[in-house]
């Protein structure tokens, strides 16, 4: 009874690590908290590896969403004015400028080798912040990335759990074949293990599809602002020739 209830108490220690909220800058930066208040203007938190410290506080026009970890969310307005950090007065995102910065964006992939990872037109594999900050110019796909990451986290808490549950019915595995009592700590640790694989494989299939949507959504407004900004004009070439010239 004594081990059970060691078992017990060092898994739900385990799980409680991954409860923590998650707040996503506009910047595609990441931050690990536990949200104390959302008010009408700002949010409130403690750092997740800091719990006992200060309180900060974040200007909603800062944030692009905050998911919790009850596996709820709350997605701020896009069209917030943002404030920069050396004036108080406020900076009203461009619509030419983000049009820009699509022309210019490169379109990303997802790894041959492994579905969760996403390199960029010249190969190069990107870490989650790398994408967060490409996919800053689409909100949408940004906010489907994080949610296939969050996923992902939660299958890969969810298969250790499973796993440390394997390990313990190993370890209470009765020596003697006749030990009732041994065996049936161990048939309920490794059906326990078997009930955790279900979320693990779920999460995990909607973590992959999350993140590859995410990649076509994000490639598709690329390639449609890219489209809209191209025009064909009857002018000189570039080589001093009377021609059509295509503008982009």
């Amino acid at each position: 009874m004594k081990k059970i209830f060691i078992l017990s108490t060092i898994l739900c220690a385990f799980v409680n690590v991954w409860a923590q909220d998650v707040i996503i800058l506009r910047t595609g930066n990441e931050i690990k908290a536990i949200v104390q208040e959302v008010g009408k203007d700002d949010v409130k938190y403690k750092k997740w590896d800091n719990q006992t410290g200060p309180t900060y506080t974040l200007n909603q026009s800062e944030i692009l969403i905050i998911e919790y970890e009850n596996g709820s969310s709350d997605k701020f307005n896009t069209n917030t004015s943002t404030k920069t950090d050396n004036t108080t007065n406020a900076t009203i995102p461009n619509n030419s400028t983000q049009s820009n910065a699509q022309n210019k964006a490169e379109l990303l992939e997802i790894s041959k080798t492994n579905a969760n990872r996403i390199i960029n037109s010249s190969g190069v594999r990107l870490s989650k912040d790398q994408v967060r900050s490409i996919m800053a110019i689409e909100p949408k796909a940004l906010a489907l990335y994080n949610k296939g990451v969050s996923n992902n986290n939660a299958s890969l808490a969810w298969g250790l759990t499973a796993a440390g549950f394997s390990v313990m019915g190993l370890v209470f595995y009765p020596v003697d074949t006749e030990a009732i009592d041994g065996e049936i700590v161990c048939l309920g640790l490794v059906s326990g293990a078997l009930v955790c694989l279900i979320p693990c494989l779920v999460l995990s299939i909607n973590g992959t599809n999350k993140i590859g949507t995410a990649v076509d959504i994000y490639n598709g407004a690329v390639i449609k602002q890219r489209q809209k900004s191209m025009s064909l004009n009857f002018g000189v070439t570039p080589t001093g020739s009377v021609g059509l010239v295509l503008n982009f």
